[in-house]
């Protein structure tokens, strides 16, 4: 279910650009907003359509990918110390029971099998190797 669309930049120095930011991503308030619009662009760039998914009850993924049938979510976290599960993806896999979903982080790398979904944890800049 969604109200409204998210919307992305192409270029992340672009987007700094026109906030006038351009502060290290240690120090930015919106770091999670920049991981997530990077990630947006590197899929963009491998023709992968964007889409996401949020219930009535504020649930959220940052993306859902269908790739030859399959729906793959996918979250970006700017910080997991732990290799946890967000709510929301928890949330998504119980509904919908997808075969992969990925999370996106800091985190080293890590698979684990929850309900019938596996799981992998990567660091960013290798989601696209995930996404075929």
């Amino acid at each position: 279910l969604v109200k409204s669309p998210k919307i992305f930049f192409v270029d992340n120095g672009l987007r700094n650009a026109i906030i006038k930011n351009f502060q290290p991503l240690k120090m930015r308030t919106d770091s999670g907003s920049l991981r997530e619009n990077f990630a947006a662009s590197e899929l963009i760039k491998k023709d992968i359509e964007l889409r996401y998914w949020r219930s009535k009850s504020k649930a959220e993924v940052d993306f859902v990918v269908e790739q030859q049938g399959t729906v793959i979510p996918i979250e970006i976290k700017s910080a997991m110390l732990k290799h946890q599960i967000p709510k929301s993806l928890a949330s998504f896999i119980t509904k919908y029971q997808p075969e992969m979903a990925c999370i996106a982080c800091d985190a080293l790398f890590a698979d684990k099998l929850v309900e019938m979904t596996k799981i992998h944890w990567a660091p960013l800049y290798r989601l696209p190797v995930f996404i075929k």
